[in-house]
């Protein structure tokens, strides 16, 4: 089988996805916090499920000539709506969101809901979906199930050793995968993070 490797990186300015570009990033990745969103759930319940402001791009301007750059040099952005849930109150925002997004000329979502996931196929946004690792492709048979969701790109859980992402790759035909190479020092599993912690000796204060 022959593979296609591209460095993918997380952004949050557009300052930094020159600086990235520059530095050898083929793709890259980002949450977005509009000030409505902020104002009524706060940075802590952030639509990408990140918890600190900083992780994100705040003005819709910014994220503009993001993916405008992207487009314009042949790259690929991906806007983060990775939180493992969302409430259904929550659901009038992320549409707005998305609406925003794909008006501004982006394509590729990494979700993890399926809810959210379901309910973007139900809209027929103009978008194509990633699953994150909240989603928590641990074995192929998760993969297939996401695969027969119209799901085109898997990002693999941190913890996969390279014997069980080979065999996950091969496995599953027609789909993308994503690997992280720098994953932190966190024990847990992402997708299972607030029931499962695979270790007392490693205990994350999240």
């Amino acid at each position: 089988m022959k593979y296609s490797p591209k460095i993918i990186a997380p952004v949050n300015s557009f300052e930094e996805i020159k600086i990235l570009h520059n530095a050898g990033a083929n793709e890259f990745y980002g949450g977005y916090l509009p000030s409505y969103w902020e104002k009524k759930y706060s940075f802590l319940c952030s639509p990408s499920g990140r918890t600190f402001k900083e992780a994100h791009i705040i003005e819709f301007n910014n994220l503009k000539k993001i993916i405008n750059y992207c487009k314009k040099n042949g790259l690929v952005f991906s806007l983060t709506l990775n939180a493992p849930l969302y409430l259904p109150e929550q659901y009038p925002l992320l549409f707005k969101l998305i609406e925003e997004y794909t008006g501004a000329g982006g394509e590729n979502i990494i979700a993890a809901d399926i809810g959210l996931i379901l309910s973007l196929q139900e809209k027929q946004y103009p978008v194509i979906l990633h699953l994150g690792t909240s989603g928590a492709v641990l074995n192929h048979f998760t993969a297939m199930f996401y695969k027969e969701m119209g799901i085109k790109r898997i990002v693999l859980e941190r913890q996969l050793t390279v014997a069980e992402i080979t065999e996950i790759v091969n496995c599953v035909t027609d789909v993308k995968f994503d690997v992280f190479i720098l994953i932190g020092k966190c024990p847990n599993i992402e997708g299972l993070c607030t029931f499962l912690h695979d270790s007392p000796d490693r205990n994350w204060h999240c």
